[in-house]
């Protein structure tokens, strides 16, 4: 194998996002590189409990052949050489050169097995609102690797309905879309990284043991977590007793001032009454509350919230908000054009 691109060092980084750090198998660890006699250049990841990424760039290819190489190592060195790469393999060593700077990689001996091929109608959403409901739900995903570690994707009737959920809250969003119905969940750890680098239109293929996502020249297959999600629209509250519409950089502002001397341990406290939500904390070493005005109406209610679950709840939702609450021990809902954040209080002393 032989040929020179200067699109080698971006293309083995994005590829390298999906690599694992640690992996019982070595070629997990590693990027496939195969080049063909069309000058097309592939870049692989091979890890089958995992993503398999594929990204495809150009390249003036001597010689065709493929390599399979260490993806940390690769990254590192291609990161300290010119954009201009040429590679070379002879199936045991691959080569790789820039001006006069030359460096050798023992190739692995295992054999690529290619993901499986997911097609059929694809699921065609904008690369802006597959960032928007990422952005907007992954921040309420398991942190453990459970199923809720991923994020539930829902299509019926053309809406699709993201959700993720951790126990404590919850987080929905949801855009029109031309698909079948259907439904597949996909790790929130890769949806973060492809929300990073997706191109202007995302193309999603599922069956029922794996998900395809598509955007521009990138390729990742995952296959899909299992298990029982939790049924969460039976987690929505019903009739609320009172609905609060607030300004959120306003709210967001008093949030932060809060957290400023908060421990992360102790509850913010907010008091709705007469038109304004009253905003306390205290440590063992300080004290604050705050007030802003807002749009009120059924009954006061005093209630309490984690300091990091009703900040990010708030900070994901759109710059006017409404909240309905039912008490001060039911959970409360944000809710705005496509998106809803429910979120879990906590008992505050009277």
């Amino acid at each position: 194998m032989k040929f020179t691109t200067n699109e080698m060092k971006d293309a083995a980084k994005v590829v390298g996002m999906f690599v694992p750090s640690k992996s019982p198998l070595p070629s997990a660890e590693c990027i496939y590189i195969e080049a063909q006699t069309d000058g097309v250049v592939w870049l692989r990841t091979s890890d089958p409990m995992g993503a398999a990424a594929a990204l495809m760039i150009h390249a003036r290819v001597e010689e065709p052949g493929a390599a399979f190489v260490t993806a940390k190592t690769l990254n590192a060195v291609l990161g300290k050489m010119g954009d201009e790469i040429t590679v070379e393999s002879d199936g045991k060593v691959c080569t790789i050169t820039t001006g006069d700077t030359e460096v050798k990689m023992a190739v692995l001996s295992d054999d690529y097995k290619k993901p499986m091929h997911i097609d059929g109608k694809p699921v065609l959403i904008s690369g802006q609102n597959f960032i928007d409901i990422v952005n907007g739900i992954s921040f309420a995903a398991a942190a453990d690797t459970s199923v809720h570690s991923g994020a539930k994707f829902e299509i019926y009737c053309g809406m699709l309905t993201a959700v993720c959920l951790d126990g404590f809250r919850m987080a929905v969003r949801s855009c029109a879309v031309d698909a079948p119905d259907g439904e597949f969940i996909i790790p929130v750890r890769l949806l973060a990284d492809l929300a990073r680098i997706v191109d202007d239109e995302v193309k999603i293929y599922y069956n029922d043991k794996a998900v395809r996502i598509q955007s521009g020249i990138l390729n990742i297959t995952v296959p899909q977590l299992k298990g029982d999600y939790l049924k969460w629209k039976n987690a929505i509250p019903g009739a609320e007793k009172t609905i609060v519409t607030a300004a959120k950089k306003d709210l967001i502002a008093k949030l932060d001032l809060l957290n400023a001397v908060n421990d992360g341990k102790k509850p913010v406290v907010m008091q709705f009454n007469d038109s304004v939500c009253e905003l306390s904390v205290q440590t063992v070493m300080s004290a604050i509350r705050d007030k802003i005005g807002v749009k009120m109406q059924g009954d006061a209610v005093t209630i309490g919230f984690n300091p990091k679950f009703i900040y990010e709840a708030v900070k994901a939702a759109d710059e006017e908000i409404e909240i309905h609450l039912n008490g001060a021990i039911s959970p409360i809902t944000i809710k705005g054009d496509g998106f809803l954040y429910l979120v879990l209080p906590v008992k505050v002393k009277e």
